[in-house]
């Protein structure tokens, strides 16, 4: 039995280190600058969900680097991880919505960046355990998004918020 994850350990390999590494720089970032994110109400929540972004990306390429997971338990546990990032991001969105006055990202855009780095890896998960394999595919494009969207929440916080 051939499984999904073969030939794609170099990626999560990469994937891993890669969000360990931003996961660190956030820190530092973060760190810097505590006594201004703190400042604003809204900057706490989009520190925590940037640190889960990167946090989940690690946690889901550290689970498919497993060894001898069938297609579904990887499935099952790629949904587990995802879902819980999904909540964690979307409930910090939904606790903070219409609230946050003097933040200069329009919540809607901020909700859909959150929604288009996690979304994918849960329907990517759910993809696996059905038995399709392209749900990799859809696990690694979130995965990325993550990446990207964890840059620009970066940058909010490490430079924007000095205006």
């Amino acid at each position: 039995m051939v499984l999904a994850v073969e030939g794609w350990n170099d990626f999560f390999l990469a994937t891993a280190g890669a969000a360990a590494a931003l996961a660190g720089l956030l820190f530092v970032a973060i760190s810097i600058n505590v006594k201004e994110i703190v400042a604003y109400a809204w900057l706490p929540a989009r520190a925590v969900a940037t640190v889960t972004l990167l946090v989940g990306a690690l946690v889901m390429a550290s689970v498919a680097l497993m060894p001898d997971l069938s297609d579904r338990s990887l499935g099952v546990l790629l949904l587990a991880v995802a879902v819980v990032i999904w909540a964690i991001t979307t409930s910090l969105r939904i606790r903070w919505w219409g609230k946050i006055e003097e933040s200069p990202s329009p919540e809607l855009a901020t909700l859909l960046l959150d929604q288009a780095a996690t979304l994918p890896g849960v329907v990517g998960a759910v993809m696996l355990v059905a038995g399709s394999t392209n749900g990799l595919y859809v696990v690694a494009a979130g995965i990325l998004v993550s990446f990207a969207v964890a840059v620009i929440n970066a940058w909010v916080l490490l430079v924007e918020i000095l205006r």
